[in-house]
């Protein structure tokens, strides 16, 4: 475990050194920070018209054009511009092979990196409570339950389908899943075999068009 925050450790330092992990935070809270100004403005006028919520909290938060239900759209935008680097990285600068040479496993290897990204995705979800917190402070009544399972939620966001170009590649045997009730037991044998199988081309299956929905 100890090896696995060293790693995390040196790759938040290597990406708070390069500016894309700074650029993503200052984009991600100035959008952030206009939908919410947005929202909360569009709600002051409606109220001086006379206009009543029931709940503002979720109107605010959680419903279709709240704040959450836009970050999500966000979300899938940043995360590979960080993810995406994460191993061609240590491919182009060389240091890969002092990782393959040093006495630690291809598992401590890929949990480091993905304890780092979970550490950084919290800095993002704390942009995000310092909006909650703000209406905590200035709505009365605010469901607060509401708010912090919706960041939650972002948190640790599931897909309710599995996106077929992968789903191709996982039939070929080339990508590989695990439920997550298996993941204290085969998770390491998981990711040995996902690193076994990059030689494996023949098993790659992209043949659907690209920037097409695939259907």
């Amino acid at each position: 475990m100890r090896i696995i925050f060293k790693i995390a450790k040196t790759e938040l330092r290597d990406l708070f050194y390069s500016p894309i992990a700074w650029l993503i935070l200052i984009i991600f809270t100035f959008q952030t920070g206009m939908l919410f100004s947005g929202t909360i403005h569009n709600f002051a006028l409606s109220q001086e018209q006379g206009a009543a919520y029931g709940n503002l909290t979720y109107f605010i938060f959680a419903s279709y054009n709240g704040l959450f239900a836009n970050v999500q759209t966000y979300l899938y935008l940043y995360i590979p511009l960080l993810t995406m680097g994460l191993m061609s990285r240590e491919l182009g600068s060389g240091s890969i092979k002092l990782l393959y040479s040093s006495p630690i496993t291809n598992s401590q290897i890929v949990l480091g990196k993905y304890v780092a990204m979970l550490i950084y995705g919290l800095v993002l979800i704390g942009v995000l409570a310092v909006y909650a917190v703000y209406v905590f402070c200035v709505v009365q009544n605010a469901d607060v339950t509401l708010v912090l399972s919706g960041l939650l939620g972002i948190y640790l966001p599931t897909a309710g389908e599995t996106p077929a170009r992968l789903q191709d590649n996982i039939d070929s045997g080339y990508a590989v899943t695990m439920e997550w009730e298996n993941i204290s037991w085969q998770l390491e044998s998981k990711i040995d075999e996902a690193f076994n199988n990059r030689g494996k081309s023949d098993l790659v299956r992209n043949s659907r068009k690209r920037r097409e929905r695939n259907s």
